[in-house]
């Protein structure tokens, strides 16, 4: 082997260990930001002063947003963020949102929920009004549509959503996006706007896996401070 092609290897040998060094120090880096969710979650959500409502689904399937796991709204246009558990059973066909007393959707979208998803919701929601969410399943015997899920959740009225929005507008725009996350989040918890705060988590800049990630750590703390919510 002559002394060229032992420097040739010797330099390729070094460029494999430096791009897996980096590669391995990437993959921990995310590792820990991934485990850092749990206690941020376990903390913003054990101090949290106001009563809960439970999760909206069923055994096959829930809903986390909207109005799933508190009543209040802040955001105008959120979208419908679920989870499927393995191997359902029964799944829902379409989902309607309807202003409360009609009984005309404002809004209809016909989903295959065969996994975790997220839809936008089209519908502008207005500040104040008290709308009702339901998902239906589509009755092949007796052709028509059965709603198997449904509840209630009201938009905050402007001066309660102006409070909000000034509280994030407080919030240093310089920080790292990560950091800005959760202090967005921090300031929705505080007003128990889980809704708002998932809805937040699904639009950030974070990867797909960390977006599921961090929604799967504040649903859990949620559901494991459930038996000490009101249930209504």
């Amino acid at each position: 082997m002559t002394k060229g092609t032992l420097i040739l290897s010797s330099l390729l040998t070094l460029s494999l260990l430096t791009g897996f060094t980096l590669f391995a120090r990437s993959s921990t880096v995310q590792a820990q930001q991934r485990s850092g969710w749990q206690p941020f979650f376990q903390r913003i959500v054990s101090r949290s002063p106001l009563p809960r409502k439970r999760g909206g689904g069923r055994g096959d399937w829930e809903v986390v947003s909207p109005g799933a796991w508190t009543k209040q709204l802040w955001t105008l246009q959120p979208s419908l963020i679920w989870r499927v558990n393995p191997a359902p059973k029964q799944l829902f066909d379409r989902v309607e949102i309807a202003q409360l007393g009609s009984r005309t959707p404002l809004w209809s979208q016909t989903i295959q929920p065969n996994r975790n998803g997220t839809i936008p919701i089209t519908l502008k929601l207005e500040p104040s009004k008290t709308y009702f969410v339901r998902f239906l399943k589509r009755n092949a015997d007796l052709q028509k549509d059965e709603i198997v899920s449904a509840w209630e959740f009201q938009v905050m009225s402007i001066a309660q959503r102006q409070k909000v929005a000034e509280a994030l507008d407080l919030l240093n725009k310089n920080l790292k996006p990560s950091e800005l996350l959760q202090q967005r989040i921090e300031v929705f918890a505080k007003y128990e706007l889980w809704s708002d705060a998932f809805q937040e988590i699904d639009r950030s800049t974070l990867s797909a896996i960390d977006r599921q990630t961090a929604i799967e750590h504040l649903l859990t703390q949620l559901k494991a401070t459930e038996p000490t919510r009101n249930k209504n």
